[in-house]
């Protein structure tokens, strides 16, 4: 039954990005995304990457800034384009878009920010700094493409920019290419650096008769963490023999800080949906997207030990039949609601619909 409806849908999306690629023959687009995977990408966009030994320097490198040529190709390529989709999570995009405000006497194209990692800081100057930067390429800012509607009101209440400049697009999985032999272990995993707040995990795991795997690049990053006998630290993990290890996990848990609005380890919670894997997330604006409390995994208060060995319980608890629906429900999500194409059908409808809008292009909208 899941694989049929699977089918269907992903039939009905091959209709509509048959659709959308002949709306894009109208049009020229530039990005610094490289989605090389995606045909509907790599057939309608051309990519500026980045240089195998860009020139660096010390002021760069500490803004966070890997390859400074990357703005001046911008700067020079943009105005041979119709639309121009920036990485919102890379600083030198916003570098060219504060060099294109200041010179604007070439054609300007429409200006996208996809993703963008604007995380407020609690230092106060910096904080300003941040929002004097967004606030002063606003005015060739012509949409921001955030991965929750939460979101929305947020980054514009924080950054001072209008609220209909955003459209939400979610994240989507990355496994391409892999097999893996999917199984159902008797071990919880957990992984990530960003945003991450392991302490409520490990203080709910240490109380119960559950093995937990923390994959992490280095045990110090958990910091004065007591580490029961049942809760297993692995920093020997490649990218590959990560999700090899997925493949075998019970579920998959991802712990969160408070108050965060930006999205953290979105792609990883996809990812083990596709692996067949119920998630036990921290509620937060990008978990609450993906993760259908009760049904293909569980949601949970930030900070909370006792929410999550609430959760725990009651997966390892479900009889088999009820924990496999759950496993099939992750995996149809993953599948129909959160699959590369449809996130890039997504993004480029939205460019599409917004080039129409501004400048009036006989451009058929779906």
């Amino acid at each position: 039954m899941v694989e049929e409806t699977i089918k269907r849908n992903l039939k009905s999306q091959k209709l509509r990005e048959s659709k959308l690629n002949k709306m894009l023959n109208h049009v020229k687009i530039l990005s610094t995304y490289d989605f090389n995977k995606i045909a509907l990408w790599t057939e309608n966009v051309e990519v500026i990457k980045p240089q195998i030994k860009p020139p660096s320097t010390k002021i760069t490198s500490r803004v966070g800034i890997t390859d400074i040529t990357i703005a001046f190709r911008l700067l020079r390529n943009a105005s041979k384009y119709d639309i121009l989709i920036l990485h919102g999570g890379e600083r030198v995009d916003l570098f060219y878009l504060m060099l294109k405000r200041l010179i604007s006497f070439r054609r300007r194209p429409l200006h996208i920010i996809r993703e963008p990692h604007w995380q407020v800081s609690k230092n106060l100057i910096i904080r300003f700094l941040q929002r004097l930067v967004i606030k002063s390429v606003a005015g060739i800012i012509d949409q921001v493409q955030v991965f929750s509607t939460e979101q929305i009101g947020i980054c514009a209440a924080l950054f001072w920019l209008p609220v209909d400049r955003f459209v939400a697009i979610p994240y989507s999985t990355s496994l391409r290419g892999y097999s893996f032999d999917i199984e159902a272990g008797d071990f919880l995993l957990t992984e990530g650096l960003s945003y991450r707040d392991y302490y409520p995990l490990v203080k709910a795991v240490s109380k119960m008769n559950v093995n937990l795997v923390i994959a992490v690049p280095s045990p110090e990053i958990l910091g004065d963490l007591k580490i029961n006998s049942n809760i297993e630290i692995r920093s020997d993990l490649d990218h590959l023999e990560f999700y090899r290890l997925m493949a075998r996990c019970k579920a998959f848990v991802l712990p969160l800080k408070p108050n965060i609005n930006r999205g953290a380890g979105d792609t990883t919670v996809l990812n083990a949906m596709l692996l067949h894997k119920p998630v036990i997330a921290t509620k937060s604006y990008s978990t609450n997207i993906y993760v259908r409390h009760a049904k293909n995994g569980f949601l949970v208060k930030p900070a909370n030990a006792k929410a999550l060995v609430n959760a725990i319980n009651d997966l390892y608890n479900y009889p088999k039949e009820q924990y496999e629906q759950m496993c099939q429900e992750a995996y149809h999500d993953a599948v129909v609601r959160f699959n590369p194409e449809l996130r890039t059908i997504r993004m480029l409808e939205s460019a599409i619909n917004l080039f129409k809008l501004k400048d009036n292009k006989n451009v058929e909208i779906l």
